[in-house]
């Protein structure tokens, strides 16, 4: 269950670790730990530095599931392709596979990674190229962040709707 929401006016990593300070205090005065098991975010750089810089457990943060699909379609957009996106029944399915990647286990991503790009034709190589090679510089790279296959919430997007 989500526990803390926090709008907060900018996403500087020291705005995110005051946050931080702040929720630790809070519950130390009233006899409690604060330890989240898991911190759902964006892919913002700051909050990713704040919780490297205040919490010694390792790989308590997560990347919204929403916002990791939004980031490969805005590839796929400034890679001029949203017209085959939303036109090419193929290329539509291709893009959509590299999105569900992050719904399998770790162990699989690479694999599953390399069958994709194999199973493109010279032409599709050739038109999603950049695609692939954002994927594989951006996301191949950190998959803890981003693989939400065996989490039950895979986004925060709804609290933007709040």
């Amino acid at each position: 269950i989500p526990a803390v929401y926090a709008l907060l006016p900018n996403r500087k990593t020291t705005t995110y670790s005051y946050l931080f300070h702040v929720l630790f205090s809070e519950a130390k005065k009233i006899g409690k730990t604060f330890a989240p098991i898991l911190i759902m975010t964006d892919f913002e750089p700051g909050v990713t530095r704040a919780i490297a810089l205040d919490f010694t457990e390792k790989n308590i943060q997560k990347g919204c599931f929403f916002r990791f699909c939004q980031a490969i379609y805005r590839k796929v957009q400034s890679n001029s392709l949203s017209t085959a996106y939303l036109e090419d029944i193929r290329m539509r399915s291709v893009i959509r596979q590299l999105m569900a990647l992050a719904l399998v286990p770790h162990e699989h991503v690479s694999l599953l990674f390399d069958h994709l790009l194999e199973g493109l034709d010279e032409h599709e190589r050739e038109q999603l190229d950049g695609i692939f090679k954002y994927f594989e510089t951006q996301w191949l790279r950190q998959t803890n962040m981003w693989i939400v296959f065996s989490i039950s919430d895979r986004t925060n997007n709804y609290s933007e709707g709040m």
